[in-house]
């Protein structure tokens, strides 16, 4: 093409497609609130969670009409009870910081989770504490309403468009070493002998009175 000769003119169906393939504003926003909150938001929500168990490590504060009542019911042991599901979710946190394909649905999950805990504790008649956030947990429905906004911001705002399909091997590799060190800290933190003891007191004491 010579220089300065006139460009060719685009017919109106070549202009339409374009303007069809450039997303709006809000269309473009709405990836990047679901990439927030699905590796950012939510992560830290539960990582809070999981800390403040953590530091507490008394079992006693868990829900105490489902997770509490079925570990009675199956003869668990509350300290290795607690560790795990503090486990559980320093791996679902691991996931959502790691593997971004994977963020969504571990975030998903996880929330759907602990929202179907936080409604059978309402069911049941328990009113008084979430067992969310250790022995300062707000009731049930608090923590309820705020975990029902953040599913419903994962399940509305997608952020697949703007994530690799392939994430590698780095940050599988990374998310397996973050869980690994969620999942040790986790046991070993709880599975000490004064955490242990201070976790059963309560038994013991409700035993001495009967």
């Amino acid at each position: 093409m010579k220089v300065g000769a006139p460009r060719p003119k685009r017919s109106a169906g070549t202009a339409g497609r374009e303007r069809r393939r450039r997303p709006s504003g809000r269309a473009a926003s709405a990836p990047r609130l679901g990439l927030a909150l699905c590796r950012l938001v939510v992560p830290a929500w539960l990582l809070m969670a999981a800390v403040v168990t953590l530091a507490e490590a008394n079992p006693h504060t868990l829900p105490p009409m489902t997770i509490l009542a079925g570990a009675a019911s199956l003869g668990l042991p509350l300290d290795i009870l607690l560790a795990t599901l503090v486990a559980v979710m320093f791996t679902a946190v691991a996931v959502m910081l790691a593997v971004g394909h994977l963020a969504r649905p571990a975030a998903a999950i996880t929330l759907i989770v602990v929202s179907l805990v936080l409604v059978c504790e309402i069911v049941l008649g328990n009113t008084a504490t979430s067992g969310f956030l250790g022995a300062h947990s707000p009731p049930p429905g608090m923590i309820l309403g705020a975990n029902s906004a953040l599913l419903l911001g994962v399940l509305l705002f997608d952020p697949t468009s703007i994530m690799p399909s392939c994430p590698g091997r780095s940050p599988v590799m990374a998310a397996v070493m973050l869980s690994t060190v969620g999942v040790v800290a986790s046991y070993w933190i709880v599975m000490q002998p004064d955490q242990t003891l201070h976790a059963n007191a309560p038994a013991v004491t409700e035993r001495g009175a009967g």
